[in-house]
C-alpha cells in the first residue's frame, strides 16, 4: 500500500479513505472541545485527538481521530467521528 494514504479494514476487506475536508475539521474541533470541557471537565474520563487504530469489532480496524474513554466503562472507546460519518 502506498505511503500517505488513509486505510480502514472493514470486513477483511482494505479500503482507501479520503482525507477529512475542512468542514469535517471544523466539526470535529467544536466536538472535541465540547467533550473534553464535559467529560474531563467532571472528571468522567479523557477525550483524546490524535490518530490511533481502534478496533471497534471482529474484523474492523479503523483509524480513531476523536476517542471518548471512561474509566466508568472499562475497555470502551467511542469514535466520535464514526458516529457523524
Amino acid at each position: 500500500m502506498p505511503a500517505g494514504q488513509r486505510y480502514e479494514l472493514v470486513e477483511g476487506d482494505i479500503r482507501m479513505t479520503p482525507s477529512p475536508t475542512v468542514s469535517n475539521q471544523r466539526i470535529s474541533k467544536r466536538l472535541l472541545l465540547a467533550l473534553v470541557e464535559w467529560i474531563e471537565g467532571r472528571g468522567l474520563g479523557v477525550v483524546y485527538n490524535a490518530p490511533k487504530d481502534g478496533e471497534l469489532a471482529t474484523q474492523q480496524v479503523y483509524p480513531i481521530g476523536t476517542t471518548l474513554t471512561s474509566p466508568l466503562l472499562p475497555g470502551f472507546a467511542l469514535d466520535v467521528e464514526a458516529v457523524f460519518r
